[in-house]
């Protein structure tokens, strides 16, 4: 079972924040998930929000401020905003990184490809996923030996589903975990797709148990949970891992 971190940690530490990564780290789970932005110059910055109003004390916007001014912003717990590079030199050493790179208009995958080190010198995995197939098509073109995984939200079908990751020749399913269905699981399988479901940062606090037991049901390959500590714990005591 891959235990991916959600923007890291974020019920214990700020998420998309070095903290954050470094507390994921701490925990000896498989995977953090953070997400990559350009700014106006096309530097990738890592945050989720286009705003900086809810984890900084800033209204700006990624995309109208260059990479100079933005990295002078401190988040609400103090560190620099974080951007690719910080995660490349200080975090891609120690865990499995799954970048989710935000829809733009910049052309941010050359940015980015520019940053990463080659794969052989890796020590561990970096996954690219995107909701935004444009991104993952360019992706795939550009870097044909990168992984790649697609997101899809839960107003996606199957037949969009299997059309999507067919055409995009994609290995690894980010689905919403509305989207799981014995159907999705079946042609997963056949396909030999992994499954890694995620969901959002606040659809997770209420019935956290419930939602974990359905992904056990399912038979998936992972789950992008905002509370890795917990769900780590639930499954040692399942026995699903030890």
């Amino acid at each position: 079972m891959i235990i991916v971190g959600h923007r890291g940690n974020p019920f214990s530490e700020l998420e998309n924040s070095m903290a954050g990564f470094r507390s994921a780290i701490a925990l000896g789970i498989s995977r953090i998930e953070c997400d990559i932005q350009a700014t106006q110059d096309n530097l990738p910055i890592i945050m989720h929000d286009y705003d900086l109003g809810r984890t900084c004390p800033s209204n700006a916007t990624i995309s109208s401020q260059k990479a100079e001014t933005l990295l002078e912003i401190r988040l609400n717990n103090g560190e620099r905003l974080p951007s690719l590079q910080d995660v490349i030199q200080h975090v891609c050493p120690f865990i499995e990184v799954n970048l989710e790179i935000k829809p733009t208009k910049k052309p941010i995958v050359h940015a980015i490809l520019d940053q990463v080190p080659p794969i052989e010198d890796r020590p561990f995995q970096i996954i690219f996923s995107s909701f935004e197939k444009s991104i993952l098509s360019e992706l795939r073109e550009k870097a044909p030996a990168e992984s790649i995984a697609f997101l899809a939200d839960k107003d996606y079908n199957l037949s969009e589903v299997v059309r999507d990751m067919d055409t995009l020749n994609c290995g690894i399913f980010h689905p919403h975990v509305d989207l799981l269905c014995e159907d999705l699981t079946l042609q997963a399988r056949s396909r030999d797709w992994q499954i890694i479901p995620f969901i959002g940062i606040d659809q997770e606090t209420e019935h956290k148990k419930d939602i974990w037991q359905r992904l056990i049901q399912h038979k998936v390959d992972g789950f992008c949970t905002n509370f890795p500590q917990e769900y780590k714990n639930w499954l040692i005591n399942e026995g699903i891992i030890t």
